[in-house]
């Protein structure tokens, strides 16, 4: 087992993060379909991140869900790699802000090699949870005493802007790139924005 945490003391992550950050690169989803070299040939050219970068991407990504599949690592240090991975993608990508579209001139970021790291946690004894649901339907099954949200509150939907990220925890299962910049996760209609706003008593 490669164990990040034991009552949270950390004690073997760095072989794990300095073998991620040394493996070797592979061609695949990402470099394939965002990067300019990969996708020079396809319906739309993307240049999101450096071919290098985007084969590294490929070859973490694929690392860590085999280690998930053969039961390497538990399924807390497989969201704790995903989450580092993420964390340092927006660090090297072609973007000016969200990934609803790449810059035509490169941004410097470009130029940096990826490097993932340990993301940082805060120790707690409390219980925490963590829903993947339709907010419509999960407001009617909690409670709580402070309530934060953040809807998609006009036409502008999160798909767009956040389908790089998407496709990254999917790891490339959303094939229908043909979409362009979206996703069939997490896509909010106008409808269900304005009822969960209207539910919330938000303005």
């Amino acid at each position: 087992m490669l164990c990040f945490y034991s009552n949270f003391y950390i004690y073997n992550f760095y072989d794990v993060f300095d073998y991620l950050n040394h493996i070797k690169e592979i061609d695949g989803f990402i470099f394939q379909n965002f990067s300019k070299e990969g996708s020079k040939n396809l319906k739309y050219e993307r240049n999101y991140f450096s071919a290098s970068n985007a084969r590294k991407i490929d070859a973490i990504r694929e690392t860590i869900q085999k280690w998930k599949n053969e039961n390497l690592i538990t399924e807390l240090e497989f969201y704790i790699l995903i989450c580092s991975l993420l964390e340092e993608i927006p660090s090297i990508s072609n973007i000016a802000g969200t990934y609803g579209a790449f810059l035509k001139i490169n941004d410097p970021r470009m130029s940096k090699t990826l490097q993932i790291k340990m993301p940082k946690t805060i120790s707690s004894k409390l219980k925490h949870e963590c829903f993947n649901e339709n907010g419509n339907d999960l407001i009617r099954k909690i409670k709580c005493d402070v309530l934060y949200i953040d809807p998609p509150y006009n036409e502008r939907q999160y798909p767009p802007n956040y389908h790089m990220l998407e496709t990254l925890i999917l790891n490339g299962l959303s094939e229908n790139i043909e979409l362009r910049y979206n996703t069939n996760f997490s896509v909010r209609s106008e409808e269900h924005t304005s009822e969960l706003q209207s539910r919330l008593h938000l303005v």
